[in-house]
């Protein structure tokens, strides 16, 4: 979708969406707030818990 709802509501930054086709997470800047996923529309980005 690529709407940039997620774009607007992350403090960090961590997303970029690229060339109005799709939305990709700098994984070294999120710290996995969720605000992202809450915000979108189509329900699509979902939160992953990373481990060491």
């Amino acid at each position: 979708m690529a709407c940039g709802c997620c774009v607007k509501v992350c403090p960090l930054n961590a997303i970029q969406v690229y060339r109005g086709l799709y939305a990709q997470v700098d994984e070294d800047k999120c710290v996995g707030c969720g605000r992202c996923a809450k915000e979108c529309p189509a329900t699509v980005i979902e939160i992953r818990e990373v481990t060491a």
